[in-house]
């Protein structure tokens, strides 16, 4: 039996599961890695989402195992399930009065510490921690070789996270980890933006970012980039005139497994790096 402390409690697996149906994408982003494709009997629909998904090639042959609801993950006769604390509560809470399986709810992804946790206990409970060892230790070697290519004595640059919709990550985010990670400097997070909140367009100018990120869906570059640059107020930001509008897919933007190192990645080649470093 394995058991492990949850926001529901202990939660205890009393065998190796051969059942497992995954309803978030961080797990199914994992499992897919890790677990054996026949113990894995339900994976969630948002993982065959190219506007979320950073495992589609993986889940595409599992289509037909995609489900979402609970009649329907009820119905597969699980042995263990995965959900998150941004699951659906009433999925939730159905699970929890007609499922006998064990049902695992994560709820820590707030820096790259806790997805490695993650990552650890979700091999930990199915009996495959050799392999969430190896996938932790490939997603922080990226890392660290990412991180290795920022110029020395490199300018910290200063960063915020902005969009239509006028959100921003502040501290206590996973973005904001990354950025620490990297060195740069999170403006929302140095001005007292705690976790996520929403800015104006005049909060941005005052502070004068020398990049702005902002996460899109496929489709969007275009008619995000014509929202900030046709804004006068944001224009006259650092990051205006220097074009320094860097558009991250959702996919990536969102990424809560192991898919964290190609959004630091990413952001090292961008904002640190010339054409003729990358």
């Amino acid at each position: 039996p394995r058991s492990i402390q949850t926001i529901d409690g202990e939660i205890v697996v009393p065998e190796k599961p051969r059942r497992i149906v995954s309803q978030t994408l961080l797990t199914d982003e994992v499992l897919l890695e890790i677990c054996p494709t026949e113990r894995l009997v339900g994976i969630h629909t948002v993982s065959l989402d190219p506007a979320f998904s950073n495992c589609l090639e993986l889940a595409e042959p599992l289509a037909g195992r995609a489900v979402n609801g609970t009649e329907a993950i009820i119905s597969l006769e699980p042995d263990l399930v995965f959900v998150a604390s941004f699951s659906r509560a009433e999925v939730i809470d159905q699970l929890q009065a007609g499922c006998e399986a064990p049902i695992v709810r994560f709820s820590d992804f707030d820096n790259l510490d806790q997805i490695r946790n993650n990552i650890e206990m979700t091999g930990y409970l199915i009996g495959e921690e050799t392999a969430a060892e190896v996938l932790v230790e490939k997603m922080d070697t990226r890392i660290r070789e990412a991180v290795s290519r920022i110029p020395k004595g490199a300018t910290p640059p200063k960063v915020v996270s902005f969009g239509p919709a006028s959100y921003t990550a502040g501290g206590g985010t996973l973005f904001d980890d990354i950025l620490k990670t990297i060195g740069a400097v999170n403006l929302a997070a140095v001005n007292g933006v705690d976790r996520f909140g929403q800015i104006g367009t005049e909060q941005v100018a005052f502070w004068n970012p020398d990049w702005v990120i902002c996460g899109v869906d496929p489709g969007a570059e275009e008619s995000t980039r014509d929202w900030f640059f046709e804004n006068p107020v944001l224009q006259a930001t650092r990051a205006g005139r220097e074009d320094h509008l860097l558009l991250v897919p959702n996919r990536l933007y969102t990424a809560a497994s192991q898919h964290v190192a190609d959004l630091v990645e990413l952001l090292v080649e961008e904002i640190y790096l010339t054409e003729e470093d990358q």
